[in-house]
């Protein structure tokens, strides 16, 4: 009645792997309570339990666990544990506990075994376990395994298995010990049900709006992005005028300063002659000497080039 599937890592150590609390847990009793503490003083996960509880569902650093269950009624405590350290429970155990008079008793050596019309089936660390009641079948779900963007698609996961999730391993633990009844099981999954479809509405809503206004800034930014490449392309063609503005201006200017070549050229030449026929004529200390001393110098003033030292006077 009790099935026991594992994660595959711990498949492969089926061998080697205690399939009873007994030899990893100890416990201690004392009239009415109970103490259940892991060997080597290490740390295991509390997944749930059907009586007074010290802790929370899903605590997986717990280093002991207190529970009192109530004189006359079965209580069983949901545990965890790991064979690698620093790993959260990849091995589920339920702990059965029992009254024998005015003595509480703990079975730390034999599984958990149910009433015929409550199976239960432990796994790793995402189920934590399964109880099945006709052809209904509810499991636990930790949350906090998961980021809260995965959560909805986990559970999806779950219910397309046909598992319908109980938030609360405790209700589930007193299911099996009958002190919770199906009734209670079918409203907690329902209820739980639409608090998580809300949730994930809320979520969604979330989203929404930050996608919005992500979409937002995107699109004020696409803006100034089209405002900047619209100045910035003006500024080109702008460029772009100016160039062929300056490219005109400086064929201007050539085409002046070829003129200015040809004017110099011909000045130069102008003087070449004068000088000439001062030495050549012997009329340098003339009155038409002195007039081509005077043409003379106009030319330097133009040529801005001395002839003072072509010319004596």
């Amino acid at each position: 009645m009790v099935r026991q599937f594992l994660d595959n890592d711990v498949v492969n150590q089926m061998e080697s792997t205690p399939m009873s609390a007994y030899g990893q847990f100890s416990i201690r009793i004392e009239g009415g309570s109970a103490v259940i503490t892991k060997d080597n003083d290490e740390h295991f996960s509390f997944i749930g339990a059907s009586c007074p509880v010290s802790t929370t569902p899903f605590n997986h650093y717990a280093l002991s666990v207190s529970v009192a269950p109530q004189k006359g009624t079965r209580a069983v405590v949901v545990i965890g544990s790991s064979n690698q350290p620093g790993k959260k429970a990849t091995n589920t155990f339920l702990i059965n506990l029992s009254w024998e008079g005015d003595k509480l008793i703990a079975d730390m050596k034999n599984h958990f075994v149910p009433l015929p019309d409550r199976l239960v089936e432990t796994g790793g660390k995402q189920f934590g376990f399964v109880v099945t009641y006709k052809d209904q079948r509810f499991t636990t779900f930790d949350s906090s395994e998961f980021n809260d963007a995965d959560v909805p698609q986990k559970r999806c996961q779950l219910e397309d298995k046909g598992l319908r999730i109980v938030d609360d391993p405790n209700l589930l633990c007193r299911f099996l010990v009958n002190q919770a009844t199906f009734e209670d099981l079918e409203a907690a999954a329902t209820l739980d049900k639409r608090s998580q479809t809300e949730r994930d509405l809320a979520w969604t809503r979330a989203q929404l709006e930050k996608c919005e206004v992500t979409l937002s800034q995107e699109r004020e930014g696409s803006i100034k992005q089209g405002q900047k490449l619209r100045t910035c392309r003006a500024e080109f063609e702008a460029c772009q005028q100016q160039r062929a503005l300056t490219r005109e201006a400086l064929r201007s200017a050539e085409s002046g300063l070829s003129r200015l070549y040809g004017e110099v050229a011909t000045l130069r030449e102008e003087r070449r002659r004068v000088i000439d026929i001062l030495y050549n004529q012997g009329e340098s200390r003339t009155f038409w000497g002195w007039r081509a001393r005077v043409k003379v110098r106009k030319l330097e003033d133009c040529l801005e080039v001395p002839t003072s030292n072509y010319i004596h006077a």
